[in-house]
């Protein structure tokens, strides 16, 4: 009796120190998380059909043009981006890119998903859905351990950070979900060219 007693002391202060120990630390911010991947000298610049962060506006060019050929890209809406169709989604769906440069390299790609049938009324073809459905492709291209975030900017989103780089999901309304690949080497340039985009 006397032994389980002590036993039950013993876990109810190891409990409390590790919950003291827990409150003291103060919780990271999204931005003190991304310094601290970026620290880390880890460099990842993949991102999808044999494009990369640094690759140059000429080199994306000519990968766009030989994606072209094969038929696997076309011209976006009014021309003004890339439009892809990844088999990896569970509806068809279309995903829209076109990088942001800085100094003539990819430091940022955004890209537009949305399901081709989305209508009002087709609850499973909502953009809630799809951000699931793009979170389980990004994990195949790009390893798991996508989590929910506090971003400073978007709210709430599902990100992964990668020494270097950045992928982030954000629904933004009931059809689209937009998301972000950014090469952290540059964080504050592309926040200069967002805030521009944004004037």
């Amino acid at each position: 009796m006397k032994t389980s007693w002590v036993r039950c002391s013993l876990f109810v202060a190891i409990t409390g120190t590790l919950l003291l120990f827990a409150s003291c630390n103060k919780t990271m911010s999204y931005d003190e998380m991304l310094y601290k991947e970026l620290e880390s000298g880890e460099v990842y610049e993949d991102l999808f059909l044999g494009m990369e962060l640094g690759m140059t506006s000429k080199q994306f060019y000519a990968q766009c043009w030989e994606l072209n050929k094969e038929q696997k890209i076309m011209q976006g809406p009014g021309n003004l981006s890339v439009q892809y169709e990844p088999e990896e989604l569970d509806y068809p769906g279309t995903m829209n890119f076109y990088p942001d440069f800085y100094e003539d390299k990819i430091a940022s790609m955004p890209m537009i998903f949305e399901y081709k049938s989305w209508a009002p009324w087709n609850k499973d073809m909502f953009s809630d859905k799809l951000a699931m459905d793009v979170k389980d492709m990004f994990e195949s291209w790009y390893g798991s351990g996508f989590k929910v975030h506090d971003h400073p900017k978007y709210g709430k989103v599902l990100a992964k950070v990668d020494g270097n780089r950045e992928i982030i999901i954000h629904i933004k309304d009931d059809r689209l979900v937009e998301a972000w690949i950014n090469d952290l080497r540059l964080l504050n340039e592309i926040r200069d060219i967002r805030a521009e985009e944004s004037e």
